[in-house]
């Protein structure tokens, strides 16, 4: 069955840089909230 995985690999793509971007995100804000106090 390649349909599903054709639509499953981008949407699974998508989730894992969101995440990344979203975990990238908290990092800098606690980094900045530390070097703030």
């Amino acid at each position: 069955m390649p349909a599903p995985t054709t639509i499953t690999l981008p949407v699974m793509t998508f989730i894992r840089s969101a995440c990344a971007l979203e975990a990238s995100d908290t990092k800098s804000k606690s980094i900045f909230v530390q070097h703030d106090a």
